[in-house]
């Protein structure tokens, strides 16, 4: 009998301690982070104290960065000419992708496995004399090489690579498929595998620049002033968003400004080719100024009307940047979005498209030198790079930075303490406690 009642007793404690290990895994913990603003860490990439270096962009794992600098990070830029460097985020390692002595390198855009980068040049690439204008080139990560893309006699610059590496979409004036005569600002797409080029705009008037393409490159976004549609009445006034599909050879006018001169200031698209991420000092569904003095920011579906995503907030908003799995738009603004910005000063804040919740990045304050500027997320917006010109004593020197902020998906299964889970593991373990006491006097 005595045996009977300790293996009852064994049971109903075991029973108990299962009961709060259950309760441990599953009752007292809550996720924490659905609505809770990210935790970002920033990271000074460079710290040179008179060579500036700015134009980012960020590989889709977030690794690799490329920028435009002066600086002689690697020894062999003893001219402190403008070139294209690469850092190495894992290895902490700075890579020089051009070697020039005159001229400058810049506007670099490296593909979302990091194996390429695009960027425009006037300098003499590869011992090839430069005919005085910008030129579109391709770095090769791995080999280190650079490949001349386009050699017109008139400005090719601003290209950007699709995710498949088979595409570069750029802005020129050069006349490279016979098709425009009049030399104007047109969109161009390079096919890699074949070596051809494609003229997508045609405009006669107004200026068309900053290209953005989505992962397979059939979709690109650009800005024109253009009537490339025949929805743009007053061309050259007002700068619209447009989207290029090349399954179909078409264009269509995203955007809509009827507010005089007040217009579009950036966009970028997603790898899909469904989202839009723009900032606009106008309403981009027609109708006058939504905010007379400043922007905001926007985002495109492919539904109408656009969605502002900053409802509630003042004017103030500057470049704004999608992830490329389109999950949070990068931006600059000077408002207090998150109550963390009182001085409104411009600040770098990421915003999750799927919580709609806010975080801000920076916390620029004045005599830091100047604002943060150019955020641009990684594959899946856990990095977000952007440059900054540094007060270090003297004049202010452009430096690069990288936010490391913890991914939305990771933050939402993150187990804290309830309070109701308190109490469960505070009763839980009262019993427990009863039970091995009362054991203790029995056998005595």
């Amino acid at each position: 009998m005595t045996k009977e009642l300790n293996i009852s007793k064994r049971f109903t404690l075991s029973s108990l301690m299962l009961a709060l290990a259950v309760v441990l895994g599953f009752g007292i913990f809550t996720t924490q982070g659905a609505n809770a603003q990210l935790v970002c860490r920033v990271q000074q990439i460079t710290d040179e104290p008179v060579d500036d270096s700015d134009q980012t962009t960020i590989s889709g794992d977030g690794n690799l960065i490329a920028f435009r600098s002066e600086a002689n990070f690697t020894g062999q830029n003893i001219d402190n000419n403008d070139e294209i460097f690469i850092y190495n985020v894992r290895k902490n390692e700075f890579t020089q992708a051009t070697f020039s002595t005159g001229g400058s390198n810049g506007n670099p855009d490296i593909s979302s496995d990091g194996k390429f980068i695009a960027f425009d040049s006037r300098a003499d690439i590869n011992g090839v004399p430069n005919n005085g204008s910008r030129q579109v080139f391709l770095h090769d990560v791995m080999t280190g090489t650079n490949t001349q893309i386009t050699n017109g006699d008139k400005n090719s610059d601003a290209p950007v690579i699709n995710g498949l590496n088979n595409q570069i979409a750029f802005v020129s004036q050069a006349d490279l498929t016979g098709d425009n005569l009049l030399n104007l600002t047109q969109i161009f797409l390079f096919n890699i595998t074949n070596g051809t080029f494609q003229q997508i705009t045609n405009s006669v008037f107004g200026i068309t620049v900053f290209p953005s393409s989505n992962f397979e490159g059939n979709r690109v976004a650009f800005e024109s002033s253009a009537n490339l549609t025949g929805q743009n009445p007053a061309p050259g006034a007002i700068r619209e968003i447009f989207l290029y599909n090349r399954d179909t050879d078409s264009l269509t006018q995203i955007t809509h400004n009827t507010a005089g001169s007040a217009s579009v200031t950036d966009s970028s698209i997603d790898e899909s080719g469904n989202l839009i991420a723009l900032a606009s000092s106008a309403n981009p569904n027609g109708g006058g100024m939504s905010f007379p003095g400043g922007s905001q920011l926007y985002l495109f579906d492919g539904t109408s009307p656009i969605e502002l995503v900053t409802e509630g907030q003042e004017p103030g908003l500057g470049v704004a940047a999608i992830s490329g799995d389109g999950s949070c738009i990068a931006f600059t603004s000077n408002v207090d979005i998150t109550g963390q910005n009182p001085q409104e000063g411009d600040q770098i804040f990421h915003v999750n498209l799927d919580t709609r919740i806010f975080t801000q990045l920076t916390n620029f304050q004045p005599g830091d030198g100047n604002p943060p500027r150019d955020p641009r997320p990684n594959g899946d917006c856990t990095r977000i790079s952007y440059h900054r010109q540094v007060a270090t004593g003297g004049p202010n020197v452009g430096q690069i930075f990288l936010a490391t902020c913890l991914d939305p998906a990771t933050a939402r299964n993150i187990p804290t303490l309830s309070e109701w889970g308190l109490i469960a593991m505070a009763a839980v373990l009262g019993i427990v406690g009863l039970l091995v006491v009362r054991r203790r006097v029995q056998a005595a």
